[in-house]
């Protein structure tokens, strides 16, 4: 199954909708078409790291051989 890229934009959307607790765990996951798990680790990042950690890698990540 190919992978469901969300823009930002979508992501921060559902993010206020935890965030206002305006609306249940599963409305948001219909609405937006993503599982607990995705929604928790979107939180997760936007936690740790704002919303550029929202944003989908585009490139291969290169690590050094430490």
């Amino acid at each position: 199954m190919a992978r469901n890229r969300h823009s930002i934009e979508q992501k921060l959307a559902a993010l206020r909708m935890m965030e206002e607790e305006t609306h249940t765990w599963k409305e948001i996951m219909e609405t937006h078409h993503v599982s607990e798990n995705t929604l928790r680790v979107w939180k997760v990042k936007f936690d740790t790291g704002g919303s550029d950690t929202l944003k989908e890698s585009k490139t291969w990540k290169l690590y050094t051989k430490e």
